[in-house]
């Protein structure tokens, strides 16, 4: 009997370091798995912000097709990336690819419901290319309200003056640019439209003046890559560069004109281009 309990109690404690062993070994395995994982992740990470810094340089040095080719790797690792996805659709526009942008803007606005910047592109792309399948004034005014919405400044506001002026509702148009240099008075855009109304309604003293008090705020245009390395100034009272490095084709006009001090005012010479462009809009079927 005292043998059997001798026996029984070796078996005990020989199970009990069985099961401590087991459980040491699965221990380790769970360690060096969750190890393996960290060290997976840190390397994805790694390699984002390499593909991303690298798409970046490309992009600001032209070379778009290829900065295409490293923000889709980039996102490959990160598909929500915000910044990934904004720029890459900024790559997409300056290629012409406008539908390939507005799909990634729309992935970025569904992805990051609080993105100004995204409604804001949507809304260009919708407002700015009368011969793309994507111009639709009444869905480029719901995207500047989403965008106005989630960040209330001049931006969204100027936008919704230019979808009202190329609606043809004039005085609506108005009254928003008014609205826009009572929150920014360097806004150039939002006196030159309102100068192109007056010229329009043939009051050319009103618009001379109106540009005028333009010009002191009016720069040179500059190529897009310095805009992109300047993103985030605001010391001159202008929009953020990621939201003004992309122009609208329609509504663009001749800023370096006007800002060249040089030579006198000519309200015909900077708002007929303009006017001649809007034009076709305001007689398409």
């Amino acid at each position: 009997m005292k043998r059997a309990g001798l026996i029984l109690k070796h078996l005990l404690v020989g199970g009990l370091l069985g099961l401590l062993l087991l459980t040491g070994c699965a221990s380790r395995t769970a360690s060096q798995e969750s190890t393996d994982a960290s060290e997976a992740e840190r390397a994805r990470v790694v390699q984002f912000w390499k593909l991303y810094r690298e798409a970046t340089q490309r992009r600001l040095s032209g070379e778009l097709e290829a900065a295409v080719e490293l923000y889709r790797q980039a996102l490959a690792l990160d598909s929500l990336h915000e910044n990934a996805l904004y720029y890459l659709g900024n790559t997409y526009l300056e290629l012409g690819r406008l539908e390939d942008a507005y799909r990634v803007w729309q992935r970025l606005a569904a992805a990051h419901p609080r993105s100004n910047r995204a409604f804001m592109q949507l809304g260009r792309l919708q407002m700015c290319y009368p011969e793309s399948p994507l111009f639709d004034l009444e869905a480029a005014r719901a995207s500047f309200e989403r965008a106005l919405a989630l960040n209330k400044d001049s931006g969204p506001v100027l936008h919704l003056g230019e979808v009202a002026l190329l609606e043809g509702r004039f005085e609506e148009a108005a009254a928003l640019f008014d609205k826009v240099l009572a929150m920014n008075f360097r806004s150039v855009p939002a006196y030159v439209l309102k100068a192109y109304l007056a010229w329009q309604a043939g009051d050319r003293k009103t618009a001379a003046a109106l540009l005028a008090q333009a010009r002191p705020y009016a720069r040179a245009r500059t190529d897009a890559a310095r805009l992109q390395l300047e993103e985030g100034n605001t010391r001159t009272g202008r929009a953020l560069v990621s939201e003004e490095a992309t122009t609208c084709p329609l509504l663009d006009f001749d800023e370096t004109a006007l800002a060249d001090t040089t030579h006198l005012l000519d309200p015909d010479q900077v708002l007929r281009p303009l006017a001649e462009r809007l034009t076709k809009v305001f007689t398409k079927p």
